[in-house]
């Protein structure tokens, strides 16, 4: 079970770094405008995060314009 979580973790840290990269923005400007710090996000975008909650994840995706399912789920 251990591993999928991780997996998923870094499936979703994967597409955040894409969403954040087409914004435009930089880690630090994502930091400044959500308030979660950039060394989190950058571990959240490595796939190095050990848990990521869903508000979190909601924060990210509304900041980068993106929506959370899209974030969660990929693209259809």
């Amino acid at each position: 079970m251990k591993k999928k979580n991780n997996k998923t973790l870094k499936t979703i840290g994967e597409r955040l770094k894409k969403a954040r990269e087409n914004s435009g923005m930089s880690v630090n400007e994502v930091a400044q405008k959500t308030g979660i710090k950039a060394s989190y996000i950058q571990r959240i975008e490595a796939g190095n995060a050990m848990r990521l909650n869903l508000s979190q994840t909601e924060i990210l995706s509304e900041s980068l314009n993106t929506d959370l399912y899209e974030i969660i789920k990929g693209l259809p």
